[in-house]
């Protein structure tokens, strides 16, 4: 009589699929009093792992390793996208979360300057901000010039707001470009047009000392003197709650009034 599909169950003990060699068997699962095909049996790697492993599964080489080979194919991949990155060939790497940061970063400048349709556009490209040619179509020199990122939490900022995406080549000796923090950034933005200040104060008041509180506030003052009579009235009906522009004054007169009530008996 012929072998039955079972007998292929009957013990795997010792046998090789792929990386992985049977070293014996953990749990039977028993058919007509012997171990039938959702048996599990324990398997040495030959990198040196280990994995438990239904019998149908390994006779029919849907586990040829503990794992590792598909590890290893991950590192090629990611190694074959990042390749392709530097190499400015995005084919097979268009999904974003597999772009460096650093190559995020080149694209959002381009992004910024170029793109009529993006968000940022009015403040750069429709203020006259460029890339430098020496960048625009080459992220590797871009890469070499600025350097990768230390920290998460830098990002691509100039040193010179009114002038472009500028390599040192094209402004000698350093470029105008470096990686900066949000708080770097915040104390490197444009001045806010005093006609708008009453509705616009971008302000970072975490890590602030009292001689940035002192200093910011002598420039609220100059500021200030240079208003016109209808922006210093406009001023004159906000209050400054918190490091932000609040509400009219009469809601400072509310809260007043509420403090009042609660510290009554």
């Amino acid at each position: 009589m012929g072998n039955t599909p079972l007998d292929h169950y009957l013990d795997l003990a010792g046998q090789r699929f792929g990386r992985l060699v049977v070293v014996k068997m953990v749990d039977a699962k028993t058919k007509h009093g012997r171990p039938n095909s959702q048996s599990t049996w324990l398997c040495k790697c030959d990198c040196g792992g280990s994995r438990v492993a239904v019998a149908t599964i390994l006779v029919h080489g849907k586990a040829p390793s503990c794992g590792c080979m598909k590890r290893e194919a991950s590192v090629r991949l990611w190694e074959r996208r990042r390749a392709n990155i530097l190499s400015h060939d995005l084919k097979g790497s268009s999904n974003t979360k597999h772009w460096p940061p650093e190559y995020r970063a080149w694209i959002n400048i381009k992004q910024r300057c170029y793109n009529l349709q993006h968000a940022a556009y009015k403040n750069y490209g429709g203020r006259g901000i460029e890339v430098c040619v020496h960048w625009r179509k080459d992220y590797k020199q871009f890469l070499a010039d600025v350097g990768p990122k230390s920290s998460p939490e830098l990002s691509i900022d100039r040193k010179d707001n009114e002038l472009g995406y500028s390599c040192p080549r094209c402004l000698p000796p350093n470029g105008n470009c470096k990686w900066s923090t949000r708080e770097e950034q915040t104390k490197n933005r444009r001045p806010v047009p005093t006609e708008n200040l009453g509705k616009h104060m971008a302000v970072v008041w975490a890590n602030r000392d009292g001689a940035y509180r002192r200093k910011f506030s002598e420039k609220m003052k100059a500021v200030a003197s240079t208003l016109s009579p209808e922006a210093r009235e406009r001023r004159r009906q906000g209050g400054i709650k918190g490091g932000r522009i609040g509400g009219p004054i009469g809601s400072r007169k509310r809260w007043d009034k509420v403090a009042e009530q609660k510290s009554r008996p």
